[in-house]
């Protein structure tokens, strides 16, 4: 098979000038493959250190979170402990008065008791005195100093 010389010189020039077009296309693509992988790389750093921020971020905050329960956990068992002390204080205080309080009730009871009996004796001196005047004889004759009859009185 014999080709044409001129055929093949047409065929090899055009390929030096498609050739380097696509030499050229080929570092074009190359080139921006190159500046979107970048691109991606960048970004992927971007949002790998915006989750390794938001992951610090909530690691503090949790931090913070249980740190802020055990204060508050310390803080309720101090009040607890407080309030409870609090409480017997008022307690003692309380049971205290109430003992003098039933000892003031016991003295007061004992002077009523000592009133009602010491009235109740006047009262019954008074109703012994009404029958003992009621059971003197009445005719007996009060003693008349004129007629003699009387006891003597001697006049020294």
């Amino acid at each position: 098979m014999l080709v044409e010389r001129r055929a093949v010189l047409n065929l090899i020039d055009q390929m030096r000038i498609a050739i380097p077009e696509q030499i050229k296309r080929a570092a074009e693509l190359e080139s921006e493959r190159d500046r979107v992988l970048r691109l991606a790389a960048a970004e992927a750093e971007e949002l790998i250190a915006a989750a390794e921020a938001r992951a610090a971020q909530l690691v503090s905050e949790d931090a913070i979170r249980r740190e802020a329960e055990v204060q508050a956990a310390a803080i309720i068992a101090q009040a607890e402990a407080e309030a409870a002390g609090i409480y017997d204080q008022a307690d003692a205080y309380a049971a205290g008065e109430l003992h003098s309080l039933g000892r003031q009730l016991n003295r007061l009871q004992r002077i009523v008791e000592n009133g009602i009996s010491h009235l109740q004796e006047r009262h019954q001196a008074r109703l012994q005195a009404v029958a003992d005047a009621e059971a003197a004889p009445e005719d007996v004759p009060a003693a008349d100093p004129g007629n003699g009859s009387g006891p003597a009185h001697s006049e020294d």
